[in-house]
């Protein structure tokens, strides 16, 4: 049997199919949900029944969003190889010219923080950055380093941007959510990356680790409560 990933997501629109299944049934349902989302039961396990039809309905649903997934993680293992041949490249043509690859990086920066001069009436001059226009997402996930949106991109941010642009645009409401709370926990529990070029060259990786992360304090309550 085909292993699945290690969460899944139950829809609200499905839980309101079992209102009225007895607390019995409900037990066995969940059983069901998370022996197929582990890949150890299928529908045909299940006994024939009125509530076969509710299990049915769970395991087409998880078929979908695994079939999501699965097609998303192609992707995003795609766009993960063209970013690091893109990535190889641009090292190699660096190696020539390392020796001035300091006075390189100060052109760069300076012709990017272009300034504009407004002078009005009374003589005064007023400099204001000219900020390119930067998409939600991007702004989004520079907020997971408290960056400001006039801050622009550098040389080698802008290059792993342009590679991982095609990943961040598969992402899911949840998948954000879950990205949010690592980068919002504190970086001994998660030791999530420091910087957004290395994020969004790793961002596939980083998403995995997002998902299969707990919070310290989740994990403590449940010990807790585990305890006899």
């Amino acid at each position: 049997m085909e292993k699945r990933k290690t969460s899944f997501v139950l829809h609200l629109d499905m839980l309101e199919d079992i209102e009225e299944m007895t607390t019995e049934e409900k037990a066995e349902l969940l059983d069901f949900v998370v022996g197929y989302n582990k890949g150890t039961l299928k529908i045909d396990d299940v006994k024939s029944g009125s509530s076969r039809r509710f299990f049915r309905l769970f395991a087409n649903q998880f078929d979908r969003d695994h079939d999501k997934w699965m097609n998303t993680k192609q992707k995003r293992q795609e766009a993960g190889k063209k970013g690091g041949l893109a990535k190889a490249s641009k090292c190699y043509q660096m190696l020539p010219n390392a020796s001035d690859a300091k006075h390189k990086v100060n052109v760069n920066v300076e012709v990017k923080e272009e300034v504009k001069v407004k002078v009005k009436e009374e003589g005064e001059v007023k400099t204001e950055k000219s900020l390119s226009q930067k998409s939600e997402n991007q702004l989004r996930i520079e907020k997971l380093f408290n960056r400001r949106p006039s801050t622009p991109l550098d040389k080698a941010e802008t290059s792993a941007w342009k590679s991982a642009k095609a990943v961040i645009e598969e992402l899911t409401d949840f998948e954000w959510t879950k990205l949010e709370a690592f980068y919002a926990a504190p970086q001994r529990e998660t030791y999530r990356r420091k910087t957004l070029a290395t994020l969004l060259n790793n961002l596939s990786g980083e998403v995995e680790n997002a998902l299969q992360w707990k919070p310290q304090h989740a994990i403590a309550t449940l010990t807790k409560k585990t305890q006899w």
